[in-house]
């Protein structure tokens, strides 16, 4: 009677997510492999090496959109890019910055709530003009006891002390304005001094805009010098390039930064769940959202499952290279000819139980990763 040959189950997945002992403390290979980090895997938007840079996956229903893997910054932005709705005010205690690259606008507390755009065109904020609105912003100062006013060659001055500290603008609910000599004698500001008794009064009506037009930025297509209040240049129509330094922290709007603004820029708000978009590089596309790829060493089973994009529960030698070039700095070609030597008796593609086990893919993998550390290691000291 001839035996039946059983098929072994596959685990249970609480079984299955158990880490094991050689994963957890793998020791360390010999010898770290090494190469030349143009060949290595790549965020297929910004080029930059996987390895290091939080490489994410987009899913459709928990399941890969697509084979490709990006860096985090770059798969955060594509989604942002989808996830937005018509344009909104701008409201006092709200915040704006650059957030992951990108002119944000953020509620009181520093949550990004959407992007700050242009409200004729919806199109969000370059980095330049970014910088530029805060500079702005930034010499809009308050009124303080001892400030007088002065109306003088067509603007409403304000002097402390003989020195000149701006020009003063009236607030309303979408613009600061400057005013007319008729609207100057007529709000009663002729030789005004700012006391005790009316600052309060003045502050909830005024305030003072510090520095004049003076050369801000130079326009990299033509060289012309244009000023903090040309969003672009006025010899090419060339927008402000990039500083090199902008402002890490956020800055809250107050009633007079809200209505400097709102005249010109808007709210485009964002939403926060799986959104339609398609991948840059294969154009799949599906309701998406992001995800990180889980730690190898802690999640092996999470790991596995992305990397199998396919959801067939087994890994072929190149979803298993392309893989693992998002956690070594090795490319996908390197490690399939590393993987085919090292593992010649596999026979592919090979399901979680061949891949996690002792002695087998993961632990080579970890033992490369231990190796990589310790030579990072000597190297600085």
């Amino acid at each position: 009677m001839q035996a039946k040959t059983v098929a072994a189950e596959p685990a249970a997945p609480e079984v299955q997510r158990v880490v094991p002992d050689w994963l957890q403390n793998p020791g360390e290979a010999e010898v770290a492999l090494t190469e030349d980090s143009t060949q290595l895997g790549s965020c297929g938007i910004c080029l930059e090496p996987l390895w290091n840079a939080e490489p994410s996956v987009f899913l459709v229903n928990l399941k890969r959109l697509c084979r490709h893997y990006f860096c985090r910054a770059c798969a955060k932005r594509m989604l942002l890019e989808q996830t937005t709705l018509g344009i909104r005010p701008l409201q006092e205690e709200m915040q704006i910055g650059m957030l992951d690259g990108l002119s944000s606008v953020m509620d009181g507390a520093g949550r990004r709530v959407g992007d700050l755009v242009w409200s004729e065109t919806g199109q969000r904020l370059c980095a330049g003009e970014m910088f530029l609105v805060l500079t702005q912003l930034q010499r809009l100062r308050h009124l303080e006891v001892g400030m007088e006013f002065r109306f003088k060659e067509g603007e409403a001055l304000v002097i402390r002390r003989g020195v000149l500290l701006g020009c003063l603008l009236k607030g309303a609910w979408r613009t600061l304005k400057r005013m007319t000599h008729e609207e100057f004698l007529q709000e009663g500001l002729e030789d005004v001094a700012v006391t005790s008794r009316n600052i309060k009064d003045l502050r909830s009506k005024f305030i003072v805009y510090s520095g004049g037009e003076f050369s801000c930025w130079t326009c990299k297509r033509c060289s012309l010098e244009n000023t903090s209040s040309d969003f672009k240049c006025k010899l090419c129509g060339g927008p402000p390039q990039r500083p090199e330094d902008v402002p890490e922290q956020n800055l809250p709007l107050d009633r007079f930064g809200a209505a400097a603004l709102r005249s010109r820029f808007a709210l485009r708000p964002q939403l926060h769940w799986a959104v339609p978009l398609q991948c840059p590089l294969c154009r799949n596309g599906g309701t998406a959202s992001v995800t990180p790829m889980p730690n190898l060493r802690e999640a092996p089973f999470d790991w596995f499952s992305l990397v199998d994009v396919a959801g067939a529960g087994k890994l072929t030698l190149y979803e298993l290279a392309a893989g693992l070039a998002t956690v070594l700095p090795l490319s996908s070609e390197r490690l399939e000819s590393e993987l085919q030597h090292q593992f010649s008796g596999l026979q592919w593609p090979i399901n979680y139980e061949q891949f996690a086990q002792q002695e087998g893919p993961a632990h080579w993998a970890m033992r490369q990763l231990e190796a990589l550390h310790r030579h990072e290691n000597g190297a600085r000291r």
